[in-house]
């Protein structure tokens, strides 16, 4: 589903890029619907390309129930067009719509916006540096967008010389990841920028398309690479030292895998995966696992989370990428606990504490 995006993406190239920079605007939200979160999980709906339908769930903590579509029901128009992602920044919830070219950004108890900001070539992912500002990678663009979030301006930018995609802090240095091969540029790195100095530092060389990454409970970095969306080169897990950024140890997949979604357990001395299946291994394990900790059973897995209060995981169905997907939850040794509807392609998580 994501190499489909991308391709419309190239097509669209054109009128993407004709966006400009816009300061962000305050708005009242419309407060004919009724919602009150409290402790709980957001789930956000990425919907199809082009069709505007991407849509933000809330499940409550006892998983009981589902409320659909919350941001449209209160605010009485649509999030956008591919909700990408979504973070808790000073106590509001930050959504990335991708196609939008946008950042709406949320109370969570009452679901109002409260703001938005325009102005966005093909946003991915958003990460705070520090207190004030905040980096957006870019499909689109080899430019990382800074914004200040107090005053929810777009304040700069950070060349990387390559499209971004999910990052992460690591002390002075923000890593980010070369996942898309968009313009022809080589994705099999990541850049590592000076958060100081606001510019790019370095690039460490990985394998083909490099999609997630994580920290494990000895602060060393874990990221994982499907090989391609073709399946053309070996898929790799690579371990990097969390203060040096050397490579550690590199572990090969077979070729015509093509694992993603890489979290860690809530201690944070287990490596969870999607491939078709849901592998788990401890980060000291020689190899990748050949037994499936939980199976698809004709699901099609798409996205995956784990509850940091509770170690419950969350795992999205996107069944066939146009229907309502699914939600399963299951406990931290693989039971299942819960399964819900949620909207079309289930694809973030967000664990929320009142």
């Amino acid at each position: 589903m994501k190499e489909i995006k991308i391709f419309f993406g190239y097509m669209l190239i054109g009128l993407l890029m004709v966006s400009c920079h816009k300061d962000a605007f305050w708005e009242q939200g419309n407060t004919s619907g009724s919602f009150q979160a409290g402790s709980g999980i957001f789930v956000l709906n990425e919907g199809n390309f082009m069709r505007g339908n991407s849509s933000l769930c809330f499940i409550n903590n006892q998983l009981d129930s589902i409320n659909r579509d919350v941001f449209s029901t209160i605010n009485q128009r649509p999030l956008g067009d591919v909700a990408q992602s979504m973070s808790l920044i000073h106590g509001n919830i930050w959504v990335v719509v991708n196609n939008s070219g946008k950042i709406e950004i949320l109370d969570p108890l009452s679901m109002l916006s409260k703001a938005k900001i325009d102005g966005l070539i093909s946003p991915r992912y958003i990460t705070t540096i520090n207190d004030s500002m905040a980096c957006v990678s870019d499909l689109l663009s080899t430019k990382i967008s800074l914004i200040n979030t107090k005053t929810l301006r777009l304040t700069g930018q950070i060349e990387c010389g390559k499209s971004t995609e999910q990052m992460m802090v690591f002390g002075n240095y923000l890593l980010a990841l070369h996942w898309s091969d968009y313009g022809g540029f080589d994705n099999r790195s990541a850049s590592l920028i000076d958060i100081p100095e606001l510019k790019k530092s370095s690039e460490i060389i990985l394998a083909k398309e490099p999609n997630s990454l994580v920290k494990d409970k000895n602060g060393d970095i874990w990221i994982l690479c499907s090989g391609g969306y073709q399946g053309i080169e070996n898929p790799q897990l690579i371990k990097l030292d969390g203060k040096s950024f050397g490579i550690l140890r590199r572990i090969n997949f077979e070729i015509g895998r093509s694992p993603k979604n890489l979290i860690t357990n809530r201690s944070g001395d287990s490596l969870l995966y999607i491939d078709q299946d849901v592998f788990k291994m401890g980060i000291d394990a020689p190899d990748t696992p050949g037994t499936a900790f939980i199976t698809r059973k004709n699901r099609l897995l798409y996205a995956m989370a784990i509850d940091p209060r509770e170690g419950r995981l969350f795992i999205s169905d996107a069944l066939d990428y146009s229907r309502n997907g699914k939600v399963y939850i299951y406990s931290a040794s693989g039971l299942l606990i819960q399964s819900l509807e949620a909207g079309i392609i289930p694809g973030n998580f967000l664990f929320y504490q009142k």
